[in-house]
């Protein structure tokens, strides 16, 4: 089963009250920046069953950029472990 990691997250909030996550802090102090949002959807915990929100998202990576998932359960972000940069 994979772990819900929680994760600082900096995030824009527009005059419409959306959100948007501009770059992610691993608990161990690296920032990952976050190029774009491609895609935002509702999403259930399997585990949980509890609903949130899932960021597809395109980090800055030192050699490279990647596509990840965020996640928003609730006032917390998270990664799953699977999805650890």
């Amino acid at each position: 089963m994979d772990k819900r990691v929680p994760v600082a997250v900096q995030i824009r909030t527009d005059t419409r009250g959306e959100t948007t996550p501009l770059a992610i802090e691993w608990p161990d102090g690296r920032v990952f920046n976050i190029v774009r949002v491609e895609n935002r959807k509702r999403v259930a915990d399997r585990s949980t069953g509890e609903v949130g929100w899932r960021y597809d998202v395109v980090l800055s990576l030192s050699t490279r950029d990647e596509t990840r998932q965020l996640y928003k359960f609730g006032p917390v972000w998270y990664v799953y472990k699977h999805s650890i940069f």
